[in-house]
């Protein structure tokens, strides 16, 4: 799956570079915005690899991690836009976080332009082989036995693994703790370490881990049941609909500057890069009826700062 994806984002980009021979002339920054470990790593230095052979110039994966993917997201948006940044977006950092946060530094519908869908990522349920339960059913029976005992880690707050642990713990009925991680990496290092007893994560971030026998999968967000892990079920109802929340990634580079004139026609001032839709919407929205919601979700974090206020 993640080889098909890969080739569709260097097709795309194979057509950006016969449409200027000039570009690219040298390396290109492909920045992640999570620490090594995780989905958007994996993706990345698949996609990376085809891109350089596409485009005839070193791609190059720069991990930039912190508060959910939007520190990384900045600074791309920051960089200069001459299309030798390039961001491996997905819809926690180009949906969610700049809905959840008041100020996330940039603005997706204006900062960034697509250069190409790469693919979805469904979302898995996966625990440390020690915890009792064994299915969703057990799961839930056991939270609701032990209300707010049972901590799930995600790759950071306003991420879509954080967002997938608080609709599964809402339409089942349950209680969770939130211990929000720099990435799908380090919260799946402390799981496999029997930090915490389970993580809502990408399956291409655990399949392996699950593969070897150091997590134990539980089920998979998805309406299907994956290629990758074809044993581990979906989850049942009633918690099937509200956590189905998969990984979009695609590529995305800053929009070429615009002057508009008088008349309200734009020039591009980028002609190298044309703009290229992807098979989405290129204009992200979170839903922000549950923006109030994932505020004000308490996490192990907050929770020590306000006992210390005490």
């Amino acid at each position: 799956m993640l080889r098909t994806l890969a080739v569709a984002a260097a097709l795309a980009l194979s057509t950006l570079h016969a449409t200027a021979q000039t570009y690219p002339n040298r390396p290109v920054t492909l920045v992640v915005p999570f620490p090594p470990g995780g989905s958007t790593t994996i993706v990345a230095r698949i996609v990376a690899d085809r891109m350089a052979e596409a485009l005839g110039q070193p791609i190059v994966v720069d991990n930039r991690g912190g508060a959910g993917g939007t520190i990384g997201t900045r600074a791309v948006a920051k960089s200069i836009p001459d299309g030798y940044t390039l961001l491996l977006g997905y819809t926690g950092t180009l949906a969610i976080g700049p809905t959840l946060y008041p100020n996330a530094g940039y603005d997706p519908r204006k900062d960034f332009a697509p250069v190409g869908l790469i693919g979805n990522a469904p979302n898995s349920l996966v625990v440390h082989p020690s915890f009792a339960p064994r299915s969703v059913q057990e799961l839930i029976a056991y939270a609701k036995a032990n209300p707010g005992a049972v901590n799930y880690g995600s790759a950071g707050v306003g991420t879509v693994s954080h967002v997938s642990g608080e609709y599964f713990a809402t339409a089942a009925g349950i209680k969770l703790t939130h211990v929000p991680y720099r990435g799908t990496g380090p919260a799946l290092a402390d799981l496999i370490g029997g930090h915490i007893p389970m993580a809502f994560a990408p399956i291409p971030a655990t399949h392996g881990p699950v593969a070897q026998g150091q997590l134990r999968g539980l089920a998979v967000t998805s309406a299907k049941r994956s290629s990758l892990v074809p044993d581990m079920p979906t989850i049942a109802n009633p918690a099937s609909r509200a956590s189905r929340r998969p990984c979009s990634m695609g590529s995305w580079r800053q929009p070429a500057r615009r002057v508009r004139s008088s008349t309200s026609s734009t020039r591009r001032c980028a002609p190298h890069l044309p703009p290229m839709r992807c098979a989405s919407d290129s204009r992200p929205t979170a839903p922000s009826r549950h923006r109030r919601h994932l505020r004000n979700t308490p996490t192990t974090s907050t929770r020590t700062k306000r006992a210390g206020r005490r």
